[in-house]
Order: structure tokens, then sequence, then C-alpha cells
């Protein structure tokens, strides 16, 4: 709980901030795995923070999409798809922010700029 700074470093990862404002961080190197938001909410104020400063809003791209495990259960709520948070440069996805077609916005922070990838 509380506005908490949460990087999944290598690996693929599942990853949840709480309540409040988090930021989750993806480094940006392709060996490090994506990271599967849990709880991402852009009314919290939830932001996804890149580490490679020359990167632009142009060379991301946001896709939705169901998924399931072998069992067929889904990650979240079946009704609602996850959004998958695509470098473009790598076609890497940084982020997979489970129920992500629910949210209004999804901002991302690089440097010092804020961008909204949904609008």
């Amino acid at each position: 709980a509380g506005d908490d700074f949460v990087n999944g470093g290598f690996g693929h990862d599942r990853i949840n901030g709480g309540t409040g404002a988090d930021k989750f961080f993806h480094v940006g190197a392709s060996g490090h795995g994506s990271d599967w938001v849990q709880d991402y909410s852009s009314a919290e104020g939830d932001v996804l923070l890149f580490g490679i400063g020359s990167a632009t809003r142009d060379q991301f791209q946001v896709n939705f999409a169901h998924t399931e495990n072998a069992e067929g259960e889904r990650a979240g709520d079946d009704a609602v798809s996850e959004a998958f948070v695509i470098y473009r440069p790598t076609g890497q996805i940084m982020w997979a922010l489970v129920d992500g077609e629910g949210q209004s916005s999804i901002n991302l922070k690089i440097g010092g700029d804020m961008f909204d990838l949904l609008a």
C-alpha cells in the first residue's frame, strides 16, 4: 500500500503495488522479460516508467487480448482484455496490464515526459 516504486528486475514477473500512485519500472533491456502488472490503476495515479531515456512515445503501442493458462483460466476479469505495452524497436512486451482494457488511460513516463498511451 502507499505510493510504491516497483521494479520487476530480470525475468518475467507478476508484480503489484497495492493501493496508491505506484510506479512500475522497466529498464528496457530486451533480456529483462515482461512484467505482468496485476493492479495497474490510472485512477489511483499509477505510472509505467521506462528506463531508456532516448525512447519516444511513437515507439510504443498497446495491444489488447485475452490470455489464459493451460487450464483455460484467464488472468483477470473474464470480460476484460489485458493491455500489452510493446516497445516497437525490439518488439518486446514490456508490461502486460491485467484487465488493462478497462483503463481510461495508460500513463508512460520517459525521463521527464509523461504520455497517455491510449490518447
